[in-house]
């Protein structure tokens, strides 16, 4: 009888993890009438972007006297800030309090809710509208992307237009709602929506041969590939081989869960061969996946993958992708996470170190500050270029000088490969 062995360094592809929930008591905020006006005669708008750590990085102008960057979030119900310090710079006073709950749905979380707030992207004018703002620091979004971040743009503003994603060419297009998109020469998904998300049928095969189709969260919020709900996919006894572990940072921490392995995947006609994915374990505040039935989310990882186009209130979404042939998805070899801090986001903090990893029998602990990398000096890095020097496939090794205490050492850290598979 055969037998499968997956072995994983703790965070594969998914330790930038974002994901936002939000309350039912805040869908007000999505229920009002998105006000917005196209200058110029125009029916479009191009957003230019930056794809930071797989997030989706925007600039948006705030009532005329604030330039602030949001990350695009197509799993998040409504848009929020970070913290309440641009409602203060303009002058806002909050007209509610509320609860809303992070990504781990074990606590709600403070928040406040807050009037007249306009947006400006280039031709296009949002609002006024109501904004929620996190009443506390409790996530820094920074340290984990590596830039700037002071909002999320969810679907209450999002699902107001044609949307379309295009992840090569680093460009968000917002559409007016009565305006067809081109979409000749792209697929068409039949989707579900609740709640003014948008929910992807994707099938799976795992390691045992276990035929599956899943209902998807898709959600741009995401740096991962997919996370699933244990309590959906996993009734069946050794569906996979998993190993318990961090999946990533949320608002509300760190989402506890475990580490997979899917043999492939489809989304619509495009096939995944060898998919690294998380199961989340399902919280008690869990409300919608009791009320309207979806198995997990899927994340830019696996998104960027396609370029996405989407016609407002349509119940079908539009993919071309990007190559044929299997994703190949890069994958940490180190076992540590890193998260950036300071002024500049240039000093690096070992995190988290994989028991067995390299790192681990190189001697990095938890705390240790990275000096060099590879000879580079911290000041010159940033953590996209840690990663990828963390996930490359051509090298078995990296040099390190860090920081510990008062004393400073140099070592080699092997680099293995993040998979092992094993058949007896």
């Amino acid at each position: 009888m055969k037998s499968f062995y997956v072995k994983f360094q703790l965070w594969l592809n998914q330790k930038q993890l974002i994901v936002i929930f939000l309350l039912a008591s805040c869908t007000f905020a999505s229920a009002q009438s998105l006000n917005f006006q196209f200058i110029n005669r125009t029916t479009s708008v191009q957003i230019p972007c930056n794809f930071v750590q797989q997030y989706i990085i925007v600039s948006l102008r705030i009532n005329d006297l604030i330039d602030a960057k949001f990350i695009v979030d197509t799993g998040a119900e409504q848009s929020l800030f970070t913290n309440e310090l641009i409602p203060f710079a303009l002058g806002k006073q909050a007209i509610r309090k509320l609860k809303v709950f992070g990504s781990d749905r074990s606590k709600p979380i403070d928040a406040a809710l807050y009037s007249g707030i306009k947006l400006t992207v280039g031709n296009l004018i949002i609002g006024p509208c109501n904004f929620i703002a996190l009443t506390d620091q409790y996530f820094q979004f920074e340290s984990l992307i590596g830039t700037q971040v002071d909002g999320i743009i969810g679907m209450d503003l999002l699902g107001a237009f044609g949307l379309e994603i295009n992840f090569t060419k680093k460009k968000l297009s917002l559409f007016h709602p009565n305006k067809k998109i081109n979409t000749s020469k792209f697929e068409s998904v039949e989707v579900n929506k609740y709640r003014g998300r948008i929910f992807v049928p994707v099938q799976t095969i795992s390691s045992i041969g276990q035929l599956d189709t899943l209902n998807m969260l898709l959600d741009t919020g995401a740096g991962t590939t997919l996370i699933i709900n244990e309590i959906n996919y996993m009734p069946k006894e050794a569906q996979f081989q998993t190993i318990n572990g961090h999946l990533g940072i949320g608002l509300g921490g760190y989402l506890i869960g475990k580490l997979g392995i899917l043999n492939g995947l489809s989304v619509g006609k495009t096939y995944f061969s060898q998919v690294p994915i998380s199961l989340k374990a399902n919280s008690n505040y869990d409300r919608d996946s009791s009320i309207f039935k979806y198995d997990g989310l899927i994340g830019n990882v696996l998104l960027s993958y396609f370029e996405i186009r989407i016609n407002h209130n349509a119940t079908d979404i539009y993919l071309k992708a990007k190559k044929k042939g299997a994703l190949v998805i890069p994958i940490d070899r180190s076992g540590m996470m890193v998260l950036a801090s300071g002024k500049d986001l240039d000093e690096f903090t070992i995190a988290e170190v994989l028991e067995g990893s390299g790192a681990d029998k190189a001697g990095i602990k938890p705390g240790d500050k990275i000096l060099q990398l590879n000879g580079i000096p911290h000041w010159l890095l940033n953590l996209r270029s840690i990663n990828k020097a963390l996930c490359n496939t051509k090298r078995h090794k990296v040099v390190l000088k860090f920081k510990r205490k008062d004393l400073e050492k140099k070592i080699t850290v092997n680099l293995n490969e993040i998979i092992q598979r094993k058949i007896d």
